[in-house]
């Protein structure tokens, strides 16, 4: 089967490929390889200006197939209950209340879930509850774009249980994953598209530095009141690189929003060096107003979010939204500005077409470099990364590290929130967020978190 888009390029190529009832299928390969778009075929969902070229065989299977998305949790309707975003349309008459349950308890969700809306739960919990939808009615054939991004190690093995469950019962899936772990626990049947190995490192800073980030007895709440996290305190100091772990929802996304500016806090403050002093940064007032800090001061101290999707513009191209804090924050023109842009997605592994395309038009780990190349650009004095290698093939990781230790080499530091263990081992220092509170971890608690 071959796919091209609508200038001619092929865009993804297989030799035969064959898929039985029963099958758990498992395809890898590096970002913009064409592995979604092998899932997007599966489903029916094939891009209008796709050319799709050869068939694949999938036998002992009805029409149709449920599809799980990059990016799940953004499939969900916020202002829903997530008990009704579960049901999906479907009668009480047709989904029990008790399938809804077991399917829940299945990905180690608490029943309590299903009365909060789905824009006040967890990332973690978010793409949960949009795998659970696809689980509900038992389908012929599911298939799942990167489905254990985002998630601490016992999700994963939750997740990886459910799709063993299925193949044990006949029923068919195919996962595309990066996640070495959950591909070892499938013990599934696998179409490489790609062979890549890289070895990850985050070199060294040149040198010592002063302090460049204080976070005092911070204090934050979820956006319905209650308590999330209390009296979180920690120091980075320049070159320096900082893990931050722990099980979905506990709170790692929240923290560097809040150091951020983008989530109010109800305690404690957030000092950022500046002219050989540490100054008060001011705070947001509410998850809808952001803080007001000078320019100066956001150009200081950049933020990564995780889901492409929702930090990107839509209607702007990749490369004029990577070089357009340096315009906006540095005043760079704009030919020299796009020409860096284009220079840094290039370093990450983004290619060329991909570079002019919408973030829509993207794979998930294209979009996920782009918004690390627009926070690295502008050369922060500290850089916010939540889970920036989540969707990410461990080439493009590689990458993403040598910039990060280009990074710190000229001084800047790095807060990271992951899942990643090999990822945070890479870290000076790791703290983890256990019951509310920001806790110092050693070399070997942190290889054993969430486990």
């Amino acid at each position: 089967m071959t796919v091209r888009d609508s200038a001619g390029t092929v865009i993804l190529s297989t030799g035969p490929l064959r898929i039985e009832a029963g099958d758990l299928l498992v395809v890898r390969g590096p970002s913009g390889s064409g592995k979604t778009t092998l899932l997007e075929v599966l489903a029916g969902r094939v891009a209008p200006g796709l050319a799709v070229t050869g068939t694949i065989d999938v036998t002992g299977i009805g029409s149709g197939a449920t599809y799980v998305p990059q990016d799940p949790a953004s499939t969900l309707d916020p202002r829903q209950r997530v008990e009704r975003v579960l049901l999906d349309g479907r009668s009480r008459r047709v989904v029990s209340r008790e399938e809804v349950e077991q399917v829940i308890d299945m990905l180690d969700l608490p029943v309590r879930i299903l009365s909060q809306r789905a824009g006040r739960v967890s990332g973690g919990e978010a793409v949960r509850v949009a795998i659970a939808r696809a689980l509900i009615g038992d389908p012929e054939l599911l298939v799942l774009d990167e489905p254990t991004a985002g998630l601490g190690a016992q999700a994963r093995e939750r997740v990886a249980a459910v799709l063993r469950d299925r193949r044990d019962r006949g029923r068919t899936t195919v996962v595309v994953t990066h996640d070495d772990v959950l591909i070892a626990g499938l013990q599934a049947r696998i179409l490489s598209l790609a062979a890549v190995d890289a070895e990850l490192s985050l070199g060294r800073p040149s040198s010592e530095g002063g302090r460049l980030l204080e976070v005092d007895d911070l204090g934050l709440d979820m956006v319905d009141g209650r308590a999330l996290l209390r009296d979180a305190t920690l120091s980075i100091g320049s070159g320096e690189v900082v893990a931050v772990v722990g099980p979905s929802g506990c709170g790692k996304s929240t923290l560097l929003r809040a150091i951020a500016g983008l989530h109010p806090v109800c305690a404690g403050r957030i000092e950022l060096a500046a002219d050989g002093r540490m100054i008060s940064l001011p705070v947001a007032a509410s998850i809808d107003r952001p803080a007001r800090r000078s320019a100066q001061q956001w150009r200081a101290l950049q933020r990564a979010g995780q889901d492409g999707r929702l930090e990107l513009n839509p209607v702007m191209r990749l490369v004029a939204q990577v070089a357009q804090p340096l315009r906006t924050l540095h005043g760079t023109p704009r030919r020299e500005a796009l020409r860096r842009a284009d220079e840094l997605l290039a370093r990450l592994g983004v290619d060329a077409s991909a570079r002019r395309r919408r973030p829509g038009e993207c794979s998930g780990g294209q979009r996920q470099r782009a918004v690390f190349a627009r926070a690295v650009i502008v050369e922060p004095a500290v850089l916010v990364a939540d889970e920036p290698t989540s969707a990410l093939d461990r080439a493009s990781v590689a990458a993403m590290l040598r910039v990060l230790t280009e990074h710190r080499r000229r001084g800047g530091a790095v807060v990271i929130a992951t899942h990643d263990e090999e990822l945070a081992a890479l870290a000076d220092r790791v703290y983890m967020i256990d019951d509310g509170h920001l806790k110092p971890l050693t070399p070997v608690d942190a290889r054993g978190e969430d486990s």
